[in-house]
């Protein structure tokens, strides 16, 4: 069994497409060079850090599940093969979004807080954030009983 789903990260996008448009607006108004520069280059960052995080996509085949942020420049692949055991959770409202090392192991994530736990042989957990978690776990445990 295939899956794929795109999660879009909506508050990721306001926050960061907002603000560096913000930014890059508030370039007409202000006649200092320090504080253009400084409006530039923070509205350029922030456009281009929504650009690389502004929606997550899942994807399982047969030997890999598949982590894609944004337009694709930031990836994981995790071996089907190295994983033993599959389940719903829910993510912690402190742990946040984003992509980062918690108490349980990795967490990947764009909003929302369910997931799915995925232990891997080596000991080590990830977790994956989603909007469909039950889906995402369906596709997982197919893909290891095969």
């Amino acid at each position: 069994m295939s899956y794929e789903h795109t999660q879009p990260g909506y508050l990721v996008r306001f926050v960061l497409g907002g603000v560096g448009l913000a930014c890059l607006g508030l370039l007409a108004v202000v006649r200092s060079e320090e504080a253009e520069l400084i409006l530039g280059l923070t509205g350029g960052c922030l456009l281009l850090a929504g650009l690389l995080f502004h929606q997550l996509t899942v994807s399982v085949d047969g030997e890999f599940l598949r982590l894609r942020y944004g337009i694709g420049l930031v990836r994981f692949r995790f071996a089907l093969a190295k994983m033993v055991e599959v389940e719903t959770v829910q993510s912690h409202w402190w742990e946040g979004w984003g992509i980062r090392l918690t108490p349980s192991g990795w967490l990947f994530n764009i909003s929302g807080q369910g997931a799915v736990l995925i232990k891997q042989k080596n000991g080590k957990s990830i977790r994956v954030g989603s909007d469909e978690p039950e889906v995402l776990c369906r596709a997982l445990q197919q893909a290891l009983d095969q």
